[in-house]
């Protein structure tokens, strides 16, 4: 059943999300192009990097919105499909609680991740517009985008700190939607204003979780672990290992809180809900 449902998902959600990737990567594509015609120009003038200052200016508008539409559909389909008068279709399938949210959670990380995916390859795209002209125009910017790569491939190219640090990325992508499911649950047991409820109960989570962290970390104050933990810290020793350490220690505690919330939306959908 469980394949079914995460089917389902798909189905239901796969138009819009996927037309909204697909407008992040071409708006980065047209602007790149854009950039690159207008550095490439016979007429270059005064003007140009106005024009190219108004268009990054729109694309900083664009992408956000986009990204924000993505996960805003996301938490409105949670939402809609659980706690709303549809819950009553849902909860009459043949399936348990538990999954049926973590077919709707699963399928939310692949389109959220997929949605990063894009974001990436759109800014990307802008960046080829730039680094292509400069490199073929302009010695001092090619010697720094060539040194920039080179000091980037180091860690490319240390396979464990590559692993490491995309495993951390992942998990923390996790603990991020799990947050936000949770606040939806937490807010439906208020008896009114649920959706208040869900924003007041995502933000009391982060400050819940800060508090958290800072106090283990005032208790690892003394231990030699508690320089690992921060994954900012760096050694002249051997900075591949200390990365590796801190992005698994991280990504165990993004893990490990996300799990803790995950079971906190099952326990709420499956004894505390209340349909309208």
């Amino acid at each position: 059943m469980l394949g079914k449902l995460i089917k389902h998902e798909f189905i239901d959600n796969w138009k819009l999300l996927v037309l909204l990737d697909g407008l992040t990567i071409i708006v980065g594509a047209i602007l790149g192009l854009y950039i690159n015609a207008l550095l490439n120009a016979d007429d270059y003038s005064n003007s140009t990097p106005l024009i190219m200052t108004m268009g990054f200016t729109l694309y900083v508008l664009i992408l956000p919105s986009l990204g924000t539409i993505t996960l805003i559909y996301i938490g409105v389909r949670y939402y809609k499909s659980l706690y709303s008068s549809q819950g009553y279709l849902t909860f009459t399938l043949p399936a348990t609680t538990n999954e049926i949210l973590f077919s709707k959670m699963l399928v939310a990380y692949i389109f959220e991740l997929i949605n990063i995916l894009c974001i990436i390859l759109s800014f990307g795209l802008v960046m080829w517009g730039i680094v292509s002209w400069s490199i073929d125009n302009s010695y001092y910017m090619s010697t720094v985008f060539t040194n920039l790569w080179e000091d980037m491939s180091e860690y490319f190219y240390d396979v464990p700190v590559a692993i490491s640090g995309i495993f951390c990325a992942l998990t923390r992508l996790i603990y991020f939607l799990m947050t936000f499911f949770f606040a939806i649950s937490l807010g439906q047991l208020w008896q009114k204003h649920r959706i208040i409820g869900a924003i007041v109960s995502y933000f009391g989570i982060k400050i819940v979780i800060s508090i958290v962290y800072t106090f283990i970390k005032i208790a690892l104050a003394n231990n030699d672990i508690s320089d690992t933990v921060d994954i900012s810290y760096y050694s002249d020793v051997n900075v591949g290992s200390l990365f590796v350490m801190a992005a698994i220690i991280k990504a165990v505690e993004y893990l490990l809180v996300s799990a803790v919330m995950y079971f906190g939306c099952v326990y709420i959908t499956k004894h505390k809900l209340n349909l309208e």
